[in-house]
């Protein structure tokens, strides 16, 4: 309550207090009457017990001290001193042993009753006086807390106690200053009246009304009160803190070589700041390239210039305003000083050329961009919480500001006057945002309330206040003007409509932490995305159309408290933290890793990941044919003993965008394009790494394409088990069976390319697990086809949700996996498909049901492949950077070597650039012939092998069993040379060399008709050459087939020309391919083996890139 008890008063002697324990009253013993010894009475001293143990009865006096609910009179005289004795005790004043069996030394605290009184009389006395009585339970503390001499003076007294004598009073009123001349308004001698200070420190002892005690002994004291002085404080109104304006250009010369100032945007370094906002797909930044350092307070507020963004403006708790340049070096342009506390917002005028700046001192300002001066100053005595120039060129010298006092001022520049007021709120107002063609405005406020106004006229003309509604102390509109996003305290971002501010309940954006945080909420110019900082220093981006998070990005050590996205870029996002910097984010950082510079007005400090900081003047040197406005990706010392070259090798999606045009490559050699960094991998790491993606991704995602490949190898093992007779209606020319088994490929090709173009849309294991359970519930319709109609709708849903997935696994292989391991890994994955090949039909064959075994064969196929899909919803992990089992390095590892196979672009964008080059280049047409041709040899092995063997003269059981081991073959030669393609990092010659095998497989079977023997080892060669090359191939496949049923000559003919084709073209391509990579190797330079090569706008045609041939 008062005070904590202080070891160093042990030596005041305990006993010298004990006459007043509470310190109240008087200090003089007391005389009581008490009963001793029968009828005998003793008068005997007696001390004051201020907190007695209250009990039901006085076993002295057996009188009632309990006021009982029957009393109707009062059974003792009780004196004053004892009714406004604080009423202090047990809590359960009948609970005799509950206080002496507490410990309180030990910790325990004892619940104790206090009226309000006692306690107002205690906290005063020790508010004005100094002292109070001790509430410790400890005896050996002392009974006063705070100032014993003044306990001592006043005979410890408690503030109705004490009387103050006429010299006192005298003494009080020289210390008084003069009050003043009544008719003085302002300056010397203003007139004060009863609200003038005190000389002294001590402000004396104010007299209450009413209070009365004896006099001490040898005092003289007044008859009355009425000519006592009593210091009486009142409020008064705060007044404005003004501040002289001034302000510091930090650069050499105000003007460059061509006469131009910083509110120039700067056209030759970025020519598409004067393009259109928003008119480009934007995306969420990922690294921090740049920080400006220089506010010592916190920073408040950021705003970037108007149109073009080629400048920033900051406000700091630390009083200041600041420029900074963004496209250029990057420092600080000036300082603005003028307020004399905290800033709290600043808005830019229209054109730049104006800003004004608000402030806690009450003080708004309008400065001069340029020059730097304080054109005016505005005040109304009120704190100013959001300030806003009105939207309307016409309109530039109006501009409104959210007051403390619930109020929006409407000032007139011009005249400096207040011209319009609306008072409707109940709180501070936070935020004013101008909607419907800035005729409107919509303003919130600390009431939880929304309000709507209509410009210049001070009503409401719509208010929307809800039960569970919190403060929303930041307001964003969005790009196409008809909503507005407002951060509401509760940690969510709410949705309302500018044209009836009705809430869109199907928006709502939380999952960040901004209770308590005035996080600025706002929207990247295409309007896909809404961002928001929280409390915990991140950045939370959302999905507009799904309101899910697409990125948590840890930007500050404390809360993020601004943010804007600059206008004309794809993925650049400048922060502001209550930790004094602010930072540059974009898609991609240089060097893999975040470079940053802190600027101050005389230079530039760097800090890159290996080297000494260094801190040295510089300047841009731009080369032609790598030019990122924001990144500085050459810097030249002017200083003659100092030369520093660094490359940012930003992502070649923001060069493109950045600049507005496509860079071309010249024919010589650049030394420049090689980046002096290398990256460190340890290879111990690297390999524990590559082992544990291997226990996770490979078993599910080759189990997932085992059992997509099993229909393709059963549906001719369903065919002998009896299906043309059950539902093709016998089918002797086995033309019906031709289109069942060629429906499956009609709907896969169909589906295949916007599927692969689709599925970079969503999740990886969205994606997979989905069109897992699709072609799972597919199979097993087949099952329950009993007419051909019904077979061939079955067969064409199931081409279709199998080629949403069959492309996708190679795609999201490398997501985890670099180009050199790529080849073992898809054919281990591939080779599930010979696998599949020798699975499971003999034995169900054997099976005893009332069902057909062909019907059962598709069931044990279906049902299976439905859990395993709803498996992959659930385990499969969608990328390096967002999966749970990787951790600490090994997770920084497997993104690095992401970025190393130039896949560092997210899921969820389709480059239509890349899509249009593929179209026109040679390459894909040959290598979709030659995938072609291979896929229908592939085909006819999957569908017609047991039809070819039993052509042999075995029985259906004998030639289901024979299919066994060719697949086995084919999986074990696959994996063989699929390592041995890693090892040589070679393709081309050993995908020629076994299609040339299996070329010579089909050959034989053309010219070998009676001897078994030789046909069945040619279909060994068969299967083991053509699983090999699509294995290897790692591309888009395309099934198309057409036969007879008896196939000895047509599809061999086929397979035997197109398996001779596919080595002819891959022998070219392979050739192609090394001519390719020895040039580039003769003007870029031999590429580093383990620099990062990214990918993702020019492709292949990247210097650094080279093929495999």
């Amino acid at each position: 309550m008062l005070g904590g008890y202080d070891s160093s008063d042990d030596e005041i002697n305990a006993a010298d207090h004990a006459a007043d324990a509470f310190g109240i009253n008087r200090i003089e013993p007391s005389t009581k009457r008490t009963r001793v010894d029968g009828d005998s009475e003793v008068l005997m001293p007696q001390a004051p017990e201020a907190a007695p143990d209250v009990l039901a009865e006085d076993p002295l006096a057996q009188t009632s001290l309990v006021l009982r609910p029957t009393d109707i009179q009062m059974n003792v005289n009780v004196p004053y001193e004892d009714m406004i004795r604080p009423v202090q005790g047990p809590e359960n004043p009948f609970d005799r042993q509950k206080l002496p069996n507490q410990n309180a030394l030990a910790g325990h605290v004892e619940e104790e009753v206090m009226t309000e009184h006692a306690f107002r009389q205690q906290h005063l006395t020790h508010e004005i006086l100094g002292y109070s009585h001790n509430p410790s339970t400890d005896p050996n503390a002392p009974r006063i807390v705070g100032s014993i001499e003044r306990a001592e003076a006043n005979g410890f007294r408690t503030l109705d106690g004490v009387v103050t004598t006429r010299a006192s009073r005298r003494e009080l009123k020289r210390k008084r200053q003069a009050k003043g001349d009544l008719g003085v308004v302002e300056g010397d001698g203003e007139y004060i009246g009863p609200w003038g200070k005190w000389d002294g420190d001590d402000k004396g002892i104010p007299i209450p009304e009413g209070a009365a005690a004896p006099p001490a002994q040898g005092e003289e004291v007044d008859d009355g009160f009425e000519d006592a002085e009593v210091e009486i404080k009142k409020g008064r109104p705060k007044k404005s803190t003004y501040k002289q304006e001034s302000s510091i250009f930090h650069g050499k010369t105000l003007v460059d070589y061509q006469g131009r100032t910083y509110m120039d945007p700067p056209i030759a370094e970025a020519p598409h700041v004067l393009g259109e906002a928003g008119s480009q797909d934007c995306f969420v930044p990922k690294q921090c390239i740049h920080t400006w350092a220089g506010h010592t307070g916190a920073v408040s507020s950021i705003r970037l210039f108007p149109k073009t963004g080629h400048l920033l403006l900051s406000a700091s708790m630390d009083t200041k305003v600041k420029l900074w340049d963004v496209y250029q070096q990057g420092n600080c342009l000036r300082t603005f000083m003028g307020h004399g506390k905290a800033v709290k917002d600043i808005t830019f005028s229209n054109d730049g050329r104006r800003f004004l700046s608000c402030g806690f001192d009450r003080q708004m300002k309008l400065w001069d961009t340029e020059t730097g001066q304080c054109i005016k100053a505005f005040s109304n005595g009120k704190v100013p919480h959001v300030i806003k120039f009105h939207p309307d060129d016409d309109k530039q010298n109006i501009f409104l500001a959210g007051m403390s006092d619930k109020k929006i001022i409407q000032y007139d520049i011009d005249t400096g006057e207040i011209v319009q007021e609306y008072d409707q709120h109940l709180g501070p107002v936070n935020s004013i945002t101008f909607v419907d063609e800035n005729r409107r405005f919509v303003t919130t406020s600390d009431d939880k309330t929304i309000r709507a106004w209509d410009y210049d006229i001070p009503v409401v003309i719509k208010y929307i206040a809800e039960p569970h509604m919190h403060s929303m102390p930041s307001v964003a509109l969005h790009p196409t003007k008809k909503w507005f996003a407002a951060q509401s305290l509760d940690n969510q971002i709410l949705v309302y409509s500018t044209d009836n501010f009705r809430q869109n309940r199907k928006k709502r954006f939380a999952g960040h932490t901004v209770a308590g945080y005035a996080c600025q909420v706002g929207f990247s110019p295409d309007g896909r995305l809404v961002s928001s900082g929280d409390g915990h220093g991140n950045m939370i981006f959302w999905e507009w159309k799904t309101g899910r998070i697409k990125t948590r990005l840890e930007c500050h050590s404390k809360v993020v408290i601004a943010h804007e996205w600059l206008p004309h870029e794809t993925s650049k996002v400048v922060t502001a933290s209550w930790d004094g910097l602010i930072k540059l984010w974009v898609r991609a950082a240089p060097f893999g890793e975040q470079t940053r510079a802190d600027h101050d007005g005389a230079g530039i400090r760097l800090r890159v990941p290996g080297l000494k900081t260094k801190t040295f003047r510089v300047t841009l040197c731009w080369t032609a044919e790598l030019l990122t406005p924001v990144g500085w990706p050459f810097f030249v010392s002017r200083s003659a003993w100092f030369t520093m070259a660094l490359e940012h090798r930003s992502s070649a999606e923001d060069l493109k965008r950045d600049i507005g045009q496509t860079e071309s490559h010249d024919e010589k050699r650049d030394d420049s394009l090689s980046s002096n960094v290398q990256v460190s991998v340890d290879p111990q790491l690297e390999k524990k790494l590559v082992r544990k993606l291997d226990m996770v991704i490979m078993p599910l995602t080759c189990a997932l394409y085992l059992f997509a490949y099993l229909d393709r190898s059963n549906l001719g093992n369903a065919r002998l088990q009896g299906l043309p007779a059950d539902v093709l209606g016998g089918d002797k020319s086995g033309t019906k069976f031709d289109w069942v088994s060629s429906m499956f490929y009609f709907s896969y090709i169909l589906v295949q390319l916007p599927a692969v173009v689709t599925s970079k849309l969503f999740r990886p294991r969205i994606w997979i697990g989905m069109a897992t359970i699709g072609w799972g519930d597919r199979r097993t319709s087949q099952a329950t086809a009993f007419n051909y109609s019904g077979l061939l709708a079955a067969r064409f849903f199931l081409g279709a949700f199998e080629a949403a997935f069959g492309p996708a696994i190679p795609l999201y292989l490398t997501f985890f996996y670099t180009k050199k391991e790529m080849g073992l890994r898809v054919a281990i994955w591939f080779g599930f498909a010979a696998v599949a090949g020798a699975f499971g039909a003999y034995g169900v064959q054997h099976i005893d049901s009332h069902l057909a075994n062909w019907r059962i064969l598709f069931l044990v196929e279906g049902f299976p492949t439905i859990a395993l899909g709803i498996l992959t919803l659930f385990t499969l992990p969608d990328r390096p950077d967002t999966s749970k089992w990787l951790r600490g390095a090994e997770k920084e590892l497997a993104i690095e070597r992401m970025s190393r196979g130039g896949m560092k672009e997210k899921a969820g964008t389709v480059n239509k650039t890349h899509v249009l080059a593929a179209l026109k280049d040679w390459r894909v047409y040959a290598a979709g012939v030659t995938y072609f041709g291979l896929n229908i040899a592939l085909a006819s092995i999957g569908v017609f092998l047991p039809t070819i063997i039993k052509s042999f003269g075995y029985t259906n059981a004998r030639a289901q069993l024979l299919t066994v081991p060719p697949y086995a073959l084919a999986a074990v030669v696959m994996t063989t040379t699929s390592y041995v393609s890693d090892r040589i990092q070679s393709r081309g010659l050993i995908m020629s060399t076994m299609s040339m095998i299996g070329a010579i497989g089909y050959l034989l079977l053309l010219v070998v008709e009676k001897n078994r023997s030789v046909r069945y080892f040619a279909i060994f060669m068969c299967c083991g050459g053509t699983y090999t090359t699509i294995g290897l191939a790692v591309s888009w496949y395309l099934y198309l087939v057409r036969t007879h049923i008896r196939p000895p000559r047509g599809p061999a003919t086929l397979c035997c020309g197109f398996e001779f084709l596919g080595a002819l073209l891959c022998l070219v391509l392979t050739i192609y391919f090394r001519v390719e990579n020895a040039r580039r190797d003769r003007v870029y330079g031999v590429p580093e083996k383990e620099k990062i090569v990214d990918t993702r706008e020019l492709a292949d045609k990247t210097p650094e890139f080279r093929y495999v041939p």
